[in-house]
């Protein structure tokens, strides 16, 4: 009886104690099973870029992110398999997802009396690209002082979030009688100022990685036709798509331009002071070192294109473009409408106006964004609605 209660005794310890060490060590897997998934989908975003090799750098970042986390592929019997797409799991086939498997194999010690030697324990975590229109005022730049900044009497009315990334005590300022309103407002660093933030700016907020960093710039080098120093002052004008040498000019009160849907490249930037300037269906690409100047004009009224490879994308500038003063300078009246994406991830851009220069939508990404205007201005910025933009996402864990 001695023999069988102590065999008992051993076979109900041995649950207990090892029991617990292994549920312990799949806390410690799953962990770093969600960590892997993350990782991976992290690169997984950074590669929707061209990117040769993609499947390389995923499982490469997931495997990374679980020796971050005390787990490393190889050592011991720990196997840290990285798939994409996931095999399994309501995800199964998506190439939008990573999934992570990590399995080990542990020793047992009172579970032996029951000739069970070993343990195989096993965690899974799949993390993906969902769709994310949170956010639709994005500072990109870490470090500045002041990336994202608000002053004068503006007010920033987003029915969005409204996002600095910069780890500077003063990331985000809100000075003088300016206001940010917003569906959320955070900074990676600190916010300062006087002003009003409602609901309260929330510091230590999570960066956000470039949300349209992924999509493919134009290839605008074979772009005709190419049109050189083109100026309107004081005309009547349509303009077609085309690679624009020495940018566009328009000037004068009487100015009346229309252009025309399609890709218009310009190396110098485009400069809009005065008249009424009309386009729907447009993306306006800068490549050169030259700033967008829209200050003055009468009526300005541009859409970006609902389809193709630039959906959604109104003015964009290279990211290899130089920052510097005085950045991109859009000003507008009660008649300024933009609607689209505004996105400078290397520069800086200068928003003002005068009330509701806003268009149905806009989506403003740069790298430093400073927002003023005049008397009571509001500028409201409406989020992308779904489908205005290819894809929006950002990298979450779903299972």
């Amino acid at each position: 009886m001695m023999a069988i209660l102590i065999a008992l005794f051993l076979a109900f310890g041995g649950l207990v104690l090892d029991g617990g060490r292994i549920y312990f060590e799949k806390r410690r897997l799953q962990a770093a099973a969600d960590a892997a998934a993350y990782g991976g989908a992290l690169e997984l975003k950074r590669g929707l870029r061209p990117n040769l090799n993609l499947e390389t750098e995923i499982v490469t970042a997931g495997r990374d992110d679980a020796r971050i986390n005390g787990v490393e592929h190889g050592v011991n019997t720990i196997d840290v398999a990285i798939n994409h797409p996931p095999t399994t799991g309501p995800n199964a086939g998506s190439t939008g997802h990573v999934e992570a498997i990590i399995t080990e194999t542990v020793p047992t010690f009172l579970m032996r009396v029951l000739n069970i030697n070993t343990a195989t324990i096993r965690a899974r975590g799949v993390a993906g690209l969902e769709a994310n229109g949170d956010a639709c005022v994005i500072a990109l730049d870490p470090d500045d002082r002041g990336a994202l900044r608000v002053a004068g009497t503006a007010l920033l009315d987003a029915k969005c979030g409204v996002l600095s990334n910069s780890y500077d005590t003063c990331g985000m300022e809100v000075s003088g009688n300016a206001e940010v309103h917003g569906t959320w407002i955070g900074v990676a660093g600190q916010h300062c100022g006087g002003g009003v933030y409602d609901p309260p700016a929330v510091n230590g907020a999570l960066q956000i990685i470039d949300p349209l960093g992924w999509m493919t710039p134009p290839d605008y080098a074979n772009v005709t036709p190419v049109y050189t120093n083109v100026k309107v002052t004081n005309a009547t004008a349509t303009l077609n798509p085309g690679y624009y040498q020495g940018g566009i000019e328009i000037s004068g009160s009487s100015s009346n331009v229309t252009f025309n849907p399609g890709l218009y490249v310009l190396d110098s930037g485009l400069k809009i002071t005065g008249g009424v300037v009309t386009g729907d269906d447009v993306t306006f690409y800068n490549v050169g070192n030259e700033y967008f100047d829209i200050d003055g004009a009468t009526q300005v009224e541009l859409s970006a294109p609902t389809s193709g490879d630039t959906q959604g994308m109104l003015f964009w500038g290279s990211a290899s473009s130089p920052n510097g003063n005085p950045g991109h300078k859009l000003r507008g009246t009660s008649q300024t409408s933009f609607t689209g994406a505004i996105y400078f991830p290397a520069q800086h851009v200068d928003w003002a106006g005068t009330n509701d220069t806003i268009g149905e939508w806009t989506m403003l990404v740069a790298n430093t964004i400073d927002i003023t205007g005049n008397g009571t201005a509001t500028q409201t910025m409406n989020p992308p609605p779904p489908g205005a933009l290819p894809q929006v996402t950002t990298a979450t864990l779903v299972e």
